[in-house]
């Protein structure tokens, strides 16, 4: 008779002995993404991009990572490639959930839920681009001076239930032009076949400006929700049907 615990260590050698790429085959599109943080790394910015985009036709999944990623993080922090990234990221996207933020951001962490809707029907809208945007712990879009050019952005595709979710910072407050200072909130833009597309902003109803002055600028408000032991800010979105 064979002893089991023989054929045990056979198989368990036979898997330690395995290289990384046997056990989990490394796809093209995941190849062309190393392949251009290589390239970033060596300052070739150009081909970086072109290696991107190539590795996301190949249909690696979700882009958003690009923002996460500290390799690419030099395609991000310089204001010429910072817009390309966007339009790439913005033109593959395919997640509801992002974290818009690397850990080494300044800022006080918060989650954000959200949910798209049909004006009319009050039904979910799925498939909704979603942009995000928003300041930085200092109230800066961006520290170049230059044109409209977000550091802190997200780009996302609503789940079949219309919801969307980020992980990032709070926005920090700016003084608008009569040196008052502005609520915290996050500039969005919503796009779906069908619908109007729906460019505004919300803020928080926690917020000590927007608690003080009121919704002056009458925008959607997010709400601190406590789910599952956690703070989370919700808030719904409507959509008007072009028809």
């Amino acid at each position: 008779m064979r002893n089991p615990f023989a054929i045990i260590s056979i198989v368990l050698i036979f898997f330690s002995c395995q290289t990384p790429s046997e056990k989990s085959p490394i796809s093209d599109g995941e190849k062309l993404y190393r392949s251009a943080a290589e390239l970033v790394a060596q300052t070739q910015l150009d081909s970086a991009l072109l290696q991107l985009t190539l590795a996301f036709e190949k249909d690696l999944e979700n882009p958003m990572r690009i923002v996460q990623d500290s390799k690419m993080y030099p395609l991000i922090q310089h204001q010429e490639y910072r817009p390309k990234i966007r339009d790439l990221i913005r033109q593959y996207c395919d997640n509801s959930h992002a974290i818009m933020v690397r850990p080494e951001e300044q800022g006080q962490s918060i989650k954000v839920k959200g949910q798209i809707l049909d004006e009319v029907s009050q039904k979910p809208i799925s498939g909704a681009l979603v942009e995000l945007v928003h300041t930085d712990n200092d109230g800066d879009y961006f520290k170049e001076k230059t044109l409209w050019n977000p550091r802190i952005f997200a780009y996302l595709k609503t789940n079949a239930k219309g919801e969307f979710s980020v992980e990032t910072i709070l926005p920090g407050i700016y003084l608008d032009d009569e040196d008052q200072p502005v609520p915290a909130h996050i500039h969005f833009t919503l796009e779906k076949e069908g619908y109007r597309v729906y460019a505004s902003e919300f803020t928080f109803d926690d917020d000590p400006v927007f608690k003080a002055n009121g919704n002056v600028e009458n925008v959607p408000v997010a709400k601190k929700e406590v789910m599952d032991g956690e703070e989370v800010f919700e808030v719904k979105l409507f959509m008007q049907p072009v028809n």
